[in-house]
């Protein structure tokens, strides 16, 4: 993927790995701050244990989906631009696509 911002910066590939850490901080904030006393103003009581477990798993899911749709419009991007059997080929698409 084309890791180039500006004319002048690159991110280094190692670097993706902590932007996937820094959006896994960042959804787990969100879940704690707002979603469960969001839950709990609405139902008037806290949400337990398996309830937020299954909230994660949703989140999961909906995480894979995202994926797989990020996934796809990068392999439709690659044969468009007759990529898929070149070795270390860069698919012009933007790297932050990887951050949902």
């Amino acid at each position: 993927m084309d890791r180039q911002i500006g004319p002048h910066f690159k991110i280094p590939a190692g670097s993706i790995l902590v932007i996937v850490l820094i959006s896994t901080a960042v959804s787990l904030t969100l879940i704690d701050r707002f979603l469960c006393p969001m839950w709990q103003k609405l139902t008037g009581q806290f949400s337990t244990s398996p309830q937020r477990i299954g909230l994660g798993h949703m989140l999961n899911v909906l995480g894979m989906a995202v994926s797989a749709l990020v996934e796809s419009k990068q392999l439709k991007i690659a044969k468009t631009h007759h990529l898929q059997d070149q070795l270390g080929a860069i698919v012009p698409m933007f790297v932050l696509w990887l951050f949902p």
